[in-house]
């Protein structure tokens, strides 16, 4: 196959690195294990080849998404290049570089036989899978032109033709790849597929080739004439007007592969018709991308073999003709013919393929005149370096062999006798040779090497595919559903619904058709996938150019705000960290986690906003499905219109090397994770940190999308939440008869736990400077003053060195929402009383905070010899110690004052000494047991089934339930515990006796020093 510009630097590297390697060899004279293993370790980053070696993928350039990219990269986020396209083949053993005709000429000649048990289309499905899984590049010129071997005195050092006596065959060698970060060591060979079971013969490895093979329309792939796959150009092609295009031009290698290509395509536009018409808002890219994703390659393709060659026979079947399969190879005219697809499908079906044998058909050995394939295919293992036969053996649970007659356990004396005949050794044998030699075994179509070699293989494709179809790793997830039928797939069907005028087939179409075992079944009687389970139900449908023009408005409003946040922080107008306002912003500092998923967000508002304004007129009204006649419900019913297509979703950042959220659910873990990912195994984002309250009832903004309620239900503006502050809740301290200062800072600590919302942040991160009264016009839109009324008891009204109203900071909190609708919150916790205030809220924050040596969490030596304190850190900007110090944690919330130290003080030597699982549950118990009860009381406990069992296990966990924390909880509910504040913290000694003055809670805030 020819290679790119792309491929061709690739190899222009690894060329210099092999050149390299080479020398160092000889001049050293380095064993095979010394550069097999000993020059990969060192580091050639400071060599020329650091200039061009291709640079790796950043995990972060992987947004989380529900399709796999055309050419494999993000399969796995935090290796982005692993299996993607012009990347190493992997190897099982080690390289092994030392005739291939005289082989194929003396092995694998000789009489072919008929298989008595399996279809002809197990061979041919068996060639196409192979290409979709490997497609070797050849060695190119410097300027892309064919490297050409024979007849040359002067030969190209890619070089390695076929040479039998006078006769020479053309070879050019594999293209070499370069490893990781282009380290020295033995060649490597470059495949140009995806290491995946993800249909790239069909839809291409580069976006360019998948756009060449795309219509554009209805998510379908081009054709001609409506059945035919489109003409190619390739020079290749005996007739250029003769050869299909394809994701892989070797689909013209014979007519039985082209046929089988063209199925592939009648089932990919027939599935994108029928998703069309159940969604008729879909747009081309999502019928496209959806129909990919339940194909058969994931379903089907896992039962077949990519060992082909001895398996084809010299005739394809026609109807009741047969045609050579030699006068087909890169000619496709026979399937211009009216009906010769149908007879080639047909045929494929109902003839049997030829036994797993060293004979090797004619048309094979001889294919396009002369061009052997079997001695192609020796030619091809000895340039990749793979171990002779032997060598394999061992690995697959073989005795070594030693000479021919140990061969005897798995192959035939007579293909030994033939063997002995052109291999001088018995480890001379290669491996394509060894493995086609020996007896297939019971039940299966090969031997034990192939089967064992072919096992290990399709074992890798599905533990390292992402988005292998029966994964539940959102959002690539598949519903149970559909899943479902998906599982309905058979080639039987597939063939029944591409082949016009086929009534009835063979329910195992891989199997030679048997009137006791495998009949003839009707294909009404055969299983079809429901796509009924893809239709989007109760869905607002906005037509693709207007949410294309809505969302580019969007982006321009966005971009006009990041100039904005810039050039007021060139101005210098924010605020200091250790201001009242750089306090209250410590109290509330995003992640980076969250300020990445907000810059989603604040797009999504911002065309929701711009989609609401032009709703206003009844052209485009009349465009939108699913409205209804309420436009009043437009608001709530804009989070089901689907743009994943224009807005991509917030990618996950992974400062950490492991990411929770891409892992799967395992449902045998015992233990929960950091994040709270996969607590529920059905729905793994439920209760994750970093994601958006959940609301009772649906969110009151003046616009429907996020303007704050200004108004009242009799259209008066809303009192100032100064004058509710000053008027209903004044400082008027009554001490409780009965409950202790405890329940207070213990609702805090528990709060701490469960809710944490983030505000937003300037250019830079600088914080937000909220007190103009015109701040959100003159700082920044996401400010939102509190005015200040006349004869407040604290502030003036009036800004007496300025003369302009007064008002108090505000600045809103982070929005979350990944949808178009109103805006949401984000809480930065977990939604389970984990405990996560303590060991952190994502798996790179839990580090931190623990010692990698020991597993205990890191803490302080007290000065005097007191109890252990909290993680020391200097540099916290807001931090307002004399020594500089302040306390380190998971929400950091804990140096906004002393009761908090305390409190966490408390907790630390325990998670000291017990683990966390242990601590949790005890943290839980606690809380139902002790502290809700006083605050709710036992009849609300009652009520609302709080109350804990004397002895047994909780039966009552719902999956279905979402257990996000509600925005009324956290935003109003609980906090009342704000009205249990007092003014100062006594200090006591060990009888309960004051014997300090009390800790004023305004001078404790960002000062730990007293501890």
């Amino acid at each position: 196959m020819a290679g790119t510009e792309r491929t061709r630097t690739i190899a222009a590297v690894a060329l210099i690195s092999q050149t390299a390697t080479h020398i160092l060899a000889v001049r050293h004279n380095l064993t095979v294990g010394q550069v097999s293993l000993v020059l990969p370790q060192h580091d050639t980053m400071k060599t020329v080849l650091a200039d061009s070696c291709p640079t790796p993928l950043p995990p972060s350039s992987c947004p989380p998404s529900r399709y796999r990219t055309i050419d494999g990269t993000c399969n796995n986020p935090d290796q982005p290049r692993w299996g993607a396209v012009n990347t190493p083949y992997l190897r099982l053993l080690p390289a092994w570089y030392a005739d291939a005709s005289l082989v194929s000429q003396a092995a694998h000649a000789g009489h072919i036989h008929t298989h008595a048990h399996v279809s002809l289309l197990a061979s041919v499905w068996g060639q196409y899978l192979a290409h979709d899984l490997s497609r070797p590049l050849v060695a190119e010129g410097v300027r892309g032109e064919k490297v050409k071997c024979c007849g040359l005195t002067e030969k190209h050092p890619e070089c390695f033709p076929i040479v039998d006596g006078e006769l020479c065959w053309e070879y050019a060698r594999t293209a070499p790849a370069t490893t990781t970060d282009c380290a020295l060591g033995v060649r490597e060979q470059l495949n140009g597929a995806t290491s995946f079971l993800d249909g790239s013969g069909l839809y291409g490895s580069t976006k360019r080739e998948s756009d060449s093979l795309r219509l554009f329309e209805n998510g379908h792939l081009k054709t001609q004439a409506d059945w035919l796959l489109p003409r190619a150009t390739s020079h290749t092609c005996k007739d250029a007007m003769m050869c299909f295009m394809g994701g892989d031009l070797r689909l013209n290698t014979h007519a039985g592969l082209a046929a089988l290509q063209t199925l592939l395509v009648h089932e990919h536009n027939r599935v994108a018709s029928v998703l069309s018409e159940l969604n008729p808002q879909w747009g081309d890219d999502t019928v496209y991308d959806i129909t990919i994703e339940p194909g058969v390659f994931n379903s089907v393709a896992t039962a077949v073999l990519h060992l082909v060659l001895t398996l084809l026979p010299d005739q394809l079947p026609l109807g009741r003709h047969n045609i050579p399969l030699g006068m087909t190879a890169l000619n496709m005219t026979i399937l211009y013919k009216a009906g010769a697809y149908e007879q080639l499908i047909s045929g494929l079906v109902s003839a049997n393929s030829l036994t797993f044998d060293p004979a090797v058909s004619a048309s094979i050995r001889g294919y396009l005149g002369g061009l052997d394939l079997v001695a192609r295919t020796v030619q091809s293992g000895r340039d990749h370096g793979l171990p002779p036969y032997v060598v394999w053996r061992p690995l697959c649970g073989r005795r070594p062999a030693h000479s021919f007659e140990d061969l005897t356990d798995t192959m035939e004396v007579e293909h030994i006798a033939r063997l002995q005949i052109i291999f001088a050794n018995v480890a001379d044998i290669d491996l394509f040779t060894g493995i086609i030699s020996e007896r297939p075994q019971d039940g299966a179509l090969v031997g034990p090497t192939a089967s064992c070699l072919l096992a290990l293989q399709f074992k890798v494709l599905r533990q390292t595919d992402r988005y292998w179809y029966e994964n539940d790793v959102p959002p690539a997830a598949f519903s149970k559903e559909q899943l479902f039928e998906i599982r309905k797939t058979s080639m039987a069907r597939l063939v029944c619904n591409n082949v016009p005028g086929l009534s009835s087939v063979p329910r195992s179409a891989f199997l030679a058709g048997d009137q006791f075992l495998n009949a003839p079944v009707s294909c009404r009687d055969l299983d079809d996938m429901d796509l009924g389970v893809w239709k989007t139900r109760g869905k607002v449908v906005v037509a693709e150019d207007i949410l294309h023009s809505v969302v580019e408005k969007g982006k321009q409003v966005v971009e006009k705000r990041r100039q904005m946040e810039k050039l007021i922080f060139e101005k210098g107008l924010v605020a200091g960290s250790k201001s009242p306002v750089g306090s209250a912003y410590a109290n509330n500092k995003p992640t980076p986690t969250s300020l990445i998923q907000a810059n989603t967000s604040v797009l999504l508002e911002a065309t929701s906003q711009e989609l609401i304004t032009i709703m206003h007129d009844r052209r485009v009204r009349r465009q939108i499905q699913g409205l209804g006649n309420e436009f009043d419900s437009l608001d709530l019913n804009l989070p089901s219109v689907d743009i994943s297509g224009l807005v991509p979703p917030a990618p996950l950042i992974r400062n950490c090397r492991e990411t929770e959220e891409h892992r799967a659910c395992d449902a045998n873990n015992r233990f929960r994770t950091i994040s709270g990912h996969c607590n529920n195994l059905r729905r793994p984002d439920f209760g994750r940190s970093n994601t958006v309250f959940a609301r009772m009832l649906p969110a009151g903004y003046d616009d429907g999308i996020s303007e704050p309620r200004t108004r009242s239900v009799s259209g008066n503006a809303l009192p100032s939440p100064r004058t509710i502050s000053t008027t209903i809740h004044n400082d008027i301290s009554h001490l409780h008869a009965r409950y202790t200062l405890m329940v207070m800072q213990f609702g805090q600590f528990l709060d701490h736990d469960i809710t944490f919302t983030p505000v937003n942040k300037g250019f830079q991160s600088s914080i937000l400077d909220c007190r103009d009264c015109e701040a959100q016009q003159r700082v920044h839109p996401e400010c939102w003053p509190i005015p200040v009324p006349d004869n407040d008891p604290f502030y003036p009204a009036v800004n007496i060195s300025s003369g302009r109203p007064f008002c108090i900071a505000f600045t809103r909190s982070l929005p979350g929402q990944q949808t178009l609708g109103a805006r949401e919150q984000i809480n930065q916790n977990t939604a389970f009383l984990d405990a996560s205030q303590i060991y952190g809220q994502e798996l790179c924050e839990a580090r931190e905070l623990r010692d990698s040596h020991s597993g205990y969490l890191n803490a302080t030596r007290h000065p005097i010899r007191g109890k252990p304190l909290l993680p020391q850190e200097t540099g916290n900007p807001e931090c307002k110690a004399d020594s500089g110090r302040c306390f380190k944690a998971e929400a950091r919330r804990i140096v906004t004052g002393e009761w908090q130290h305390v409190v966490y003080n408390e907790f630390l030597p325990r998670v000291l000494g017990w683990n966390a699982m242990r601590l949790t549950g005890e943290w839980q118990h606690v809380v139902y047991n002790e502290f809700l009860p006083r605050v709710l009381g036992w009849n609300a406990m009652r009520l609302y089934s709080l109350t804990l069992k004397p002895e047994g296990y909780y039966g009552e966990y719902d999956g279905n339930c979402n257990p996000g924390i509600l925005n009324e909880f956290a935003t109003a509910a609980f906090r009342f515990g704000h009205s249990l504040i007092r003014r100062s913290l006594l200090r006591m000694d060990t009888s309960f006796s004051e014997n300090h003055d009390g800790v004023e809670l305004r001078r404790s805030f960002f000062n730990p020093d007293m501890l």
